[in-house]
Order: structure tokens, then C-alpha cells, then sequence
């Protein structure tokens, strides 16, 4: 075979591959489309101000507590928050910035992933909406599709996410977190 139609092969066969790559699930997000917040340095700064471990209780009293850890990494550009540590359901969320927008990454046991994007910043307050969910089981499948973080003082905050599933609004999980001395 000459070397003319191995390379037109290998070229086939690379468009074919990036086409398959680009067929990915799409998710369903309801028409969703958030509107990111200009996000300063300042705004990163209330996420590093988390770190250390964290007593989470939930509004629903059948719910144990639970630890959260939140440690700052990547030179101080990262804050990962971890909850069921070391447990198969333990989770990850990651906030950084990029450029003038604030985002954070959900690594969900439900095996998802969904980006969201700050889309209101105060000083009270940050809340995140989806951008994108990879990894997602069909296009209704449920992801954590939003999280507002509220800012009482330096030892609590509370935190509301809410789960998304056929694109629409499902229950929100209310968490209130005292840091641990």
C-alpha cells in the first residue's frame, strides 16, 4: 500500500474518531443558560478562607453529620472541598477562576461531572448554575445542577444544592457547617 493511501487511512480514521468524540450525551438543561457574575480575586478568597474540616448537619434530622474538608491547592488557585471522605460516595467539589469568572466542578457519586458558573456574587452569598455536565448517564439523568453558598462568618456557612433531572429543578439539599476548632 503506498504511503499516500496509509496517510489518507490514518486521516479517516482520525475525523471518524472526532466525530464519535463530538457525539457525546448532551444534557438537558432546560433551556438553562446562566449568566456568569464578574468575579474578582476577592471572590476566590472567600473559598481559601474555608479551609480546614468543617461539621455539616442537614435540615432533614435523619441525617447524620457529616465532615467536610476544604484545602486550598495549585499554588493557591484551587479549593477542593471533599464530603463522605474515603467512603465509595465521597465527592469533590473544585472552585477556581478563570479569567473574570468564578467556577467550580462537581465530581458527584453519581458519577457525573457538572461545571458550574458563579452567576450571582455578593457579599453574602455566591451562587453557581451548570454550564455543562459531562459524563451524564442519558440527557434526563440527574446532576447536582446548582449550589448557593451563603456566608455567615468565618465559622458557618450554609449551603443549598439542588439536584436537576429531566432538565428541571429537583429537591434542594439544605447544609448548614461549623468549622471545627
Amino acid at each position: 500500500m503506498s504511503t499516500m493511501w496509509k496517510m489518507t487511512g490514518l486521516w479517516c480514521c482520525v475525523l471518524f474518531m472526532a466525530s464519535c468524540a463530538s457525539q457525546k450525551t448532551q444534557q438537558n438543561l432546560g433551556g438553562w443558560s446562566p449568566t456568569p457574575a464578574k468575579a474578582e480575586p476577592s471572590d476566590m478568597e472567600r473559598f481559601r478562607a474555608l479551609e480546614g474540616t468543617w461539621l455539616s448537619t442537614y435540615e432533614n434530622p435523619e441525617w447524620p453529620p457529616v465532615e467536610v474538608t476544604y484545602e486550598t491547592i495549585a499554588a493557591d488557585s484551587a479549593v477542593v472541598e471533599t464530603v463522605f471522605a474515603g467512603q465509595p460516595h465521597e465527592m469533590m467539589t473544585v472552585f477556581h477562576l478563570d479569567g473574570d469568572q468564578l467556577l467550580c466542578k462537581h465530581y458527584c457519586a453519581a458519577q457525573n461531572q457538572p461545571l458550574l458558573v458563579a452567576e450571582a456574587i455578593t457579599p453574602e452569598r455566591v451562587a453557581f448554575a451548570t454550564v455543562d455536565v459531562s459524563n451524564l448517564a442519558s440527557p434526563d439523568a440527574m446532576y447536582m445542577g446548582a449550589v448557593e453558598f451563603r456566608f455567615v462568618d468565618q465559622d458557618h456557612i450554609e449551603v443549598s444544592w439542588t439536584s436537576f433531572e429531566n432538565g428541571q429543578p429537583g429537591e434542594t439539599v439544605d447544609v448548614t457547617c461549623k468549622r471545627q476548632q
